[in-house]
């Protein structure tokens, strides 16, 4: 009983921690699914805000055309074109005033006011022998001739130059004057549809850096930035913010390359900071210009979202509703760009990096190999201060490719809520894991000071659990058996292999063997007391069925004995007499031929036969009063044989009710057991007892059809018993018949005797009738012993039957 309990506790707990594993990978399905929407969500959401900026950016430019060319076609400008051209030497020198005085009396602040309209850092007239009579903000470049001069390798000469046959832009360049990266934009300028000169906007960063710089939609780590390509240089086109870069500086890599050919698209990669970041690249339609956009975010944030006014994000909640002790997600190349715990692993190359060789770096391996869930068993690990840890992990797939890892750790005391479990387990008992290399996968009840795993771990050679059970366990053999566990106790053990996804494990099952048997012997003893208390029952009843139907047949058959013996003794005395009556006779039948010789002698035998017949008529009278009483004590036993038939009859019945009752406790134990089953861990100790109570059912009841079939025994050897009482009523009955005519017969043998004596003074002369009275009273005494014989017979038979019954009841 105690080990198939331990049986029932070790199945749970191996059920209970399928369910816990199974529970584990489908949890890791869930997250890694979620993780792939969260992931394409992100890039989407990179997608649509780069797209906004993108519209954003080709609709300033277009704007910025569509000024210039309204600018160019301006009468002002046309104006101004002749006005100033007048205020400048041959040699480029200005007269101040009059170039103050014309700006603002001539022409009242309305190229300022384009300038202010419209947002552009300036612009210049140039005439169309390249001098530059006017621009607004008066920089060094005012005076010069873009053909002859310093600036003609410039921007601004080649634009003119550009700007000569039509609208045109030119990229940023380092210009001079301005003393930083600028753009130009040139159109020309017609009067009377003939080339008069050239109108050029200048345009700088912080209009671009507007457009790119804004907030909205970018969290903490986005941010959208400008490349471009022009005279065989790459670089930004606009400031970083929060990534390293200025508009003017150098910028290529791969993204760039492929954004600035022409091509759109998104991945993952290691940022400037050296963290992962999501990008996305399109290239910018903007006429003149090779630009491309390219906005990243932080894969970190834009994978792990949190609602707002909340402090932890999607992952951090869900390792502490689930019961893990960290999650990871990691690049395919190693990259650890997400912890929940931050530990030394965050931002390491967990593939190549110092925790290579760690389990989560085999696993990580593995399952960007295989593509497929896998498992890390318990092993130290550096991260966390060299505490053993156990990862699963599962790679996020999209098309065909790895996008990311997701990795969890699985959490000891999550293992232990199961373990530890102990409900039916006594005050001893306990339920614990052990791994393949015979170290703890579960603390100990008994001793979690040396038996942790923590401490199972940190002294392997002194805290392994090498025992007989964990060694038939971890041989993938199941058992139990009275032993000595790794405390030292002797205990009983019930023992299983466990697959934990590929790994095995043992799982053990273990109580004092004290505690665990004290309710053996305690039912024990009260089987024993049953047992005792039930065969005094039986013994009584068996008594108290002695007396009542023993007794009675036993004083029928002392009384048929006495009969018998009576009925034997008087027949033989009847068959004596028979036999001397006859030989009288005969004798009498010879003397009579001497009659004559001595009458004396003939009176002398005649009173002798009077005698004689008078004391048989006496012995029979007896004997018919023998057989009488006979036939009496007969039917006394019959009736008496029915009664101790129809009491056995009556015992059967009493028999099969207690066989019912038997089969209702069976029925009622059987039921019990079941609802102990469907109870769970509350009815085990319940469903023990149920157990024992129908074991004890089924004990009873076949010895109540033992005692059943013993009472059809007697039943039928009563039967016999009353069927030979019969019969020997019906020879009593013979013989009284027999008695009777034997007794009438004694009565004519006296009557004759006595004529015979009354006849002797008559004997002289009817000596012939004597002779012939003599001859019959010769046939009489013959036929007188052979009824004496046939009755001696009759005795014996009698005998033979009373001698049967008093063996029958014993």
């Amino acid at each position: 009983m105690a080990f198939a309990q331990l049986e029932s506790v070790r199945e749970l707990k191996r059920t209970q921690i399928r369910n816990f594993l199974a529970e584990r990978k489908a949890n890791m399905r869930v997250l890694m699914e979620t993780t792939a929407t969260l992931r394409q969500a992100a890039f989407e959401k990179l997608r649509i805000v780069q797209e906004i900026k993108k519209a954003q950016m080709e609709e300033y430019f277009r704007k910025c055309q569509s000024d210039i060319n309204i600018i160019s076609k301006n009468a002002v400008v046309e104006k101004a074109l002749e006005s100033f051209a007048s205020l400048i030497d041959e040699n480029g020198n200005i007269d101040e005033d009059m170039f103050t005085f014309t700006e603002e009396f001539n022409f009242k602040g309305s190229l300022r006011q384009f300038k202010e309209e419209y947002g552009y850092y300036d612009i210049l007239v140039i005439t169309k022998e390249g001098n530059v009579v006017y621009t607004l903000n008066r920089e060094s470049d005012l005076g010069q001739n873009v053909l002859t001069g310093e600036l003609r390798e410039s921007g601004l000469g080649r634009c003119f130059q550009k700007g000569l046959k039509g609208m045109v832009t030119e990229d940023f360049t380092p210009y001079p004057p301005s003393g930083q990266f600028v753009c130009f934009m040139a159109a020309p300028i017609l009067k009377y549809e003939k080339l008069a000169g050239v109108v050029v906007l200048k345009l700088n960063k912080e209009a671009v850096n507007a457009i790119v710089q804004r907030r909205k939609g970018m969290g903490e780590t986005g941010e959208t930035w400008l490349v471009g390509r022009s005279h065989g240089k790459t670089g930004y086109r606009s400031d970083r913010l929060i990534g390293k870069g200025k508009s003017g500086e150098s910028k290529t890599d791969d993204h760039v390359d492929k954004s600035l050919s022409g091509k759109s698209g998104s991945g993952v990669r290691t940022g400037s900071a050296g963290k992962m970041e999501i990008i996305r690249y399109d290239p910018l339609e903007i006429p003149g210009l090779n630009w491309a956009m390219i906005t990243t975010m932080g894969l970190e944030e834009v994978i792990t979202p949190r609602l707002e006014g909340e402090d932890e994000d999607y992952f951090t909640k869900y390792v502490r509703q689930y019961g893990y002790d960290d999650l990871l997600l990691i690049h395919p190349e190693g990259e650890v760009f997400y912890s929940v715990r931050h530990e030394a692993d965050y931002g390491t190359n967990i593939v190549s990096g110092r925790y290579a060789d760690s389990g989560l770096g085999r696993v990580i391996r593995d399952v960007s190999e295989t593509k497929a869930f896998g498992f890390a068993d318990f092993q130290p690990y550096a991260p966390s201060d060299g505490k053993p840890a156990a990862f699963i992990a599962q790679p996020v797939i999209s098309n065909g490719e790895v996008d990311l890892v997701v990795a969890l750790r699985l959490s000891l005391d999550t293992i232990n809520s199961v373990m530890q479990e102990r409900s039916g387990m006594g005050e001893t008992g306990e339920t614990y894991l052990v791994g393949p290399d015979r170290l703890m996968r579960s603390d100990s009840c008994s001793d979690a000071a040396n038996y942790s795993v923590n401490a199972s771990f940190a002294d392997p050679e002194n805290r392994s659990i090498d025992t007989e059970a964990s060694r038939a366990a971890l041989d993938k053999n199941a058992g139990r058996n009275i032993m000595t566990n790794y405390t030292g106790a002797q205990v009983l053990s019930a023992y299983t292999p466990l697959d934990v996804w590929g790994t095995t494990y043992a799982l053990i099952t273990e109580i004092d063997e004290a505690e665990a048997l004290a309710p053996v012997r305690t039912v024990k003893r009260q089987m024993a007391a049953v047992a005792i208390i039930s065969i005094a029952a039986i013994i009584g009843a068996a008594i108290l069925l002695t007396r009542y139907i023993v007794r009675p047949v036993n004083r029928v058959i002392s009384g048929l004995v006495e009969i018998a013996g009576r009925v034997a003794s008087g027949s033989t005395q009847i068959s004596s007499a028979s036999q001397s009556l006859s030989e009288g006779s005969c004798d009498q039948a010879a003397s009579l031929e001497e009659s004559s010789a001595s009458l004396e002698e003939v009176s002398s035998m005649s009173r002798r036969n009077a005698e004689n017949a008078e004391n048989a008529d006496k012995f029979m009278g007896e004997v018919s009063q023998a057989v009488a009483q006979a036939d009496d004590t007969m039917s006394a036993m019959t009736g008496a044989m029915e009664k101790i038939s129809e009491a056995a009859r009556e015992t059967h019945k009493i028999i099969k009710m207690i066989d019912g009752v038997t089969f209702q406790t069976n029925i009622l134990a059987l039921n019990a057991t079941i609802e102990a089953a469907r109870a769970g861990e509350a009815g085990l100790g319940f469903a023990v007892v149920a157990e024992e109570v129908r074991n004890l059912a089924v004990r009873t009841a076949d010895a109540t059809k033992h005692t059943a079939d013993l009472i059809d025994r007697i039943i039928k050897q009563v039967s016999d018993g009353a069927e030979f009482a019969i019969r020997t009523d019906a020879a009593f009955k013979e013989v009284a018949a027999v008695s009777a005519g034997a007794a009438e017969r004694i009565n004519e043998i006296a009557a004759v005797s006595k004529e015979q004596a009354m006849s002797v003074e008559q004997v002289n002369s009817g000596v012939a009738e004597t002779d012939r009275v003599t001859q019959r009273n010769a046939a009489h005494a013959q036929e007188l012993a052979a009824v004496s014989e046939e009755m001696n017979a009759y005795s014996g038979t009698m005998k033979g039957f009373v001698g049967e019954l008093a063996a029958l009841v014993g």
